[in-house]
């Protein structure tokens, strides 16, 4: 018999192959089966910081690799949890489309009618949405209001700075905007609490512009932090818009976003949250990094031999979809974000924050 090293979650062990015959990369995958519980089509092998290629399985493993050298063994995800991931995905978007044909009378329905899309923290948003009732088209303020609760870069926004906003309400119409001397369009209470928005013309018979409704929004969530119209509140105010315009990711982004979603959902329902505490913490823990070092080429490699990496994060494929999906690119011996994308990596944060609250 002869044997070859291969390393496996931090420990060398060695395998046993036929001597007698020439040994093929069928059969050292086979022995890694049995032995690991790996299945082929899951494992991943490393050998002087390069991967193997064992993609003909007849060919001798003497033609793909060095014999006399360790194995560096990773495991993947297998084609079966490929498979279950998908099926997973799949029942989602049904369900999705299910409930997006169903009637939202309020935010927090209309949130769950988007739960399959969400994945910022339901913590960082506008939690109950009040248009003024005494109104016949009471119906279109309160789909105003929506529109703007459910705004993908306001949002992003709100999960950036953690701002959470109990109520979002109309507020009557008084006075003549550009006319009268006193003339209010938003209000904030209690920094956050709840922020009114003038939605109404001045005549009561229609509703104004959309845009303008919108940056009064950007005016009051700055009053989140600045009471007084300073320079450091205007500032905030131009950075807010900014933000909310570049972290908008509605037209371009949804796919990564739902993959983000279903690989943290998967990671809920198919382990225990002591069982994935360590892997959660360590992606946050890397995300965190680069959001606040974006120009730092370190933070953006994680080396997949590495011991922390290897044992908390690489077991799980539902971590490794989760980088993906993020930006990251699946190279030799380590995943590199390739993807600009600051929207991506505050949606993956806020997603990752909901386990860890929960895992506390």
């Amino acid at each position: 018999m002869t044997t070859i090293d291969v390393q496996f979650k931090g420990e060398t062990h060695s395998i046993a192959l036929t001597k007698d015959t020439i040994v093929t990369v069928a059969e050292l995958q086979a022995q890694i089966e049995s032995r690991f519980n790996v299945q082929p089509d899951a494992q991943r092998l490393f050998q002087k910081c390069r991967r193997v290629d064992c993609s003909d399985v007849t060919l001798p493993l003497t033609d793909v690799c060095d014999c006399t050298s360790s194995l560096l063994l990773m495991a993947g995800a297998s084609a079966a949890q490929i498979e279950d991931m998908k099926l997973t995905q799949d029942a989602m978007k049904k369900e999705m489309k299910i409930r997006e044909s169903r009637r939202v009378v309020n935010i927090e329905k209309k949130n769950q009618a988007f739960v399959a899309q969400e994945a910022v923290s339901t913590t960082y948003r506008f939690h109950v949405i009040e248009p003024l009732k005494q109104f016949a088209d009471a119906d279109k303020a309160r789909e105003i209001l929506e529109k703007l609760a459910n705004d993908r870069g306001i949002l992003a926004v709100m999960a950036k700075y953690k701002w959470s906003v109990g109520v979002l309400a109309e507020m009557p119409p008084d006075g003549k905007v550009g006319v009268d001397p006193v003339c209010v369009l938003g209000l904030n209470q209690n920094k956050g609490q709840k922020i009114l928005l003038r939605l109404r013309t001045d005549d009561f018979l229609g509703f104004r512009k959309f845009l303008s409704i919108k940056k009064v929004l950007f005016h009051e969530l700055s009053h989140n932090v600045h009471s007084e119209h300073d320079s450091k509140f205007y500032q905030l105010m131009r950075l807010i818009e900014k933000e909310c315009n570049e972290l908008d990711w509605t037209s371009s982004h949804g796919d990564r976003e739902r993959r983000i979603h279903d690989a943290v959902r998967h990671l809920q329902v198919h382990y225990n949250a002591d069982t994935i505490a360590k892997a959660v913490s360590l992606l946050h823990k890397i995300i965190s990094n680069i959001i606040t070092h974006p120009a730092d080429a370190k933070f953006r490699s994680i080396k997949k031999a590495n011991r922390l990496f290897e044992g908390q994060v690489a077991r799980f494929p539902e971590c490794l979809e989760f980088l993906l999906a993020l930006g990251f690119e699946d190279q030799s011996d380590k995943f590199v974000l390739v993807r600009e994308d600051p929207a991506l990596l505050w949606i993956g944060r806020s997603t990752l924050e909901v386990l860890l609250s929960a895992a506390a």
